[in-house]
């Protein structure tokens, strides 16, 4: 299964990104500055805080220097199928939708690689700022603009990235494709010996889950 470089997502140019607003230098952090005794937490302009000229210029490459390092396998939650979708990722008659589930997709890598899944976040990048708490959230969290996507994320980070100029497309995971699909849905455009092959190409293969044509163009 294709890990692509998170540089590589090109759709959303923020990807990777935190929200334009953590760095506002009047954005309202909490602190708690430690000399020699524990003292109580304060709240401080960010500008304050990271005082030295350019510092905050500094904080926000480095943010941006650590978004290198993952690698992302994308997901479409939903109980069904997504018109949008088909629409956006499934424009060719040619299409399939592979259908499993969280447990099916941890059971499935039989890489050595730490794999970690994550839901998306969505956030108001006018008005919400994102956690720097964990280098994670610049893995997970998008725009509002893209939370039709209601997107389920698979992250391989290789923290060796960070410092090098590497531009790699991607990395390859092993799956078990025995274990991974749950069903596979082809294009509602498909014409019929498409669906025909890709059924006797699974058969041939020893893929024995559910194969169907998507009835979502079907009328009653």
């Amino acid at each position: 299964m294709f890990f692509p470089w998170i540089n590589k997502l090109k759709d959303d140019p923020w990807e990777g990104r935190p929200s334009k607003l953590n760095f506002d230098e009047n954005r309202i952090i909490p602190v708690r500055f430690v000399n020699g005794k524990d003292n109580p937490l304060e709240y401080r302009k960010l500008k304050d805080v990271l005082n030295r000229p350019g510092e905050i210029e500094e904080h926000m490459q480095a943010h941006l220097r650590m978004s290198r390092m993952f690698f992302i396998n994308c997901w479409h939650m939903n109980d069904g199928e997504s018109d949008s979708q088909w629409k956006i990722y499934g424009t060719s008659p040619f299409s399939m939708a592979v259908v499993s589930s969280f447990s099916l997709l941890s059971s499935a890598i039989t890489d050595d690689k730490e794999i970690y899944g994550s839901r998306v976040s969505y956030y108001d990048p006018n008005n919400e700022t994102t956690s720097e708490g964990n280098a994670f959230f610049l893995a997970t969290h998008k725009r509002n603009a893209f939370i039709h996507e209601r997107e389920f994320r698979l992250i391989y980070c290789d923290h060796s990235i960070i410092k090098t100029l590497d531009d790699p497309q991607g990395i390859s995971v092993s799956i078990d494709l025995k274990i991974l699909i749950q069903k596979v849905v082809i294009s509602p455009l498909a014409p019929p010996w498409f669906v025909t092959e890709v059924k006797t190409f699974m058969q041939t293969h020893g893929l024995n889950m559910d194969c169907v044509q998507s009835e979502l163009l079907n009328t009653w």
